[in-house]
């Protein structure tokens, strides 16, 4: 509905714009007939009030410009943009200096898992994307059970663990049963990056996290049964 009254509104302003060409034209015509001395001064005049309506349009289309690159995320501006995203989600995000970084948030989900939001300095490569982290790491009780499994469990875990990473499409720089994960998601800095891919990239993140989580638990409460039935 906005685009059809779009359409209209531009077409009736382009007829009634040629409308007042033709009077104009005509008004020129009648009083350099009739009245020559007012021709001229006529002329100036809708000179002058065509010039003001180009200064108008071409201030008009800059503005408008402006304001549809503001509206894209850029590497000048995704500082601010991902600030406001956490905002508008109620995130709890903590702003990290670190030297390597443009910038950095710590954000702590409801569930207690730590992500991770930074744009990085280095590699060069790097830093025209944004890069959301988040690492989970076994506990004291959970490093015991994890010891007493076999080398094949571990592995058998350890690629359950990969399998989910690349479910979520995402990158890992660790992917270990006995150490724990650290995954990571690259988002191109761009026009593609909004809100919506942005709290994507999160949702993804924490949901991979949950499930591994799941899945060391399952392992803790299998081996304290195990243990139970021993006694």
């Amino acid at each position: 509905m906005d685009s059809l009254w779009q359409i209209i509104y531009g077409a009736v302003g382009n007829w009634i714009a040629d409308l007042l060409g033709i009077v104009g034209a005509v008004m020129i015509g009648f009083l350099k007939s009739k009245r020559p001395n007012w021709a001229v001064p006529l002329l100036y005049g809708l000179c002058a009030f065509a010039f003001l309506e180009l200064a108008y349009y071409a201030v008009d289309a800059r503005h408008t410009l402006l304001s549809e690159h503001a509206a894209i995320t850029n590497t000048a501006n995704v500082q601010d943009k991902v600030r406001t995203w956490l905002d508008t989600f109620g995130l709890n995000a903590r702003y990290v200096p670190e030297s390597n970084s443009y910038f950095r948030y710590d954000i702590t989900m409801i569930n207690g898992h730590g992500i991770t939001v930074c744009r990085l300095k280095e590699p060069q490569a790097q830093s025209v994307y944004l890069m959301v982290g988040g690492n989970l790491v076994p506990n004291i009780a959970l490093a015991d059970s994890l010891n007493k499994m076999s080398e094949i469990e571990l592995r058998n875990l350890t690629r359950q663990f990969g399998i989910e990473a690349a479910r979520q499409k995402m990158s890992y720089s660790s992917v270990n049963a006995k150490t724990g994960v650290i995954l990571q998601k690259r988002l191109p800095i761009g026009a593609m990056l909004t809100e919506d891919l942005f709290y994507e990239a999160i949702d993804n993140m924490d949901a991979s996290l949950t499930i591994i989580d799941v899945m060391y638990e399952a392992i803790q409460c299998k081996q304290e049964s195990s243990t139970s039935r021993k006694q």
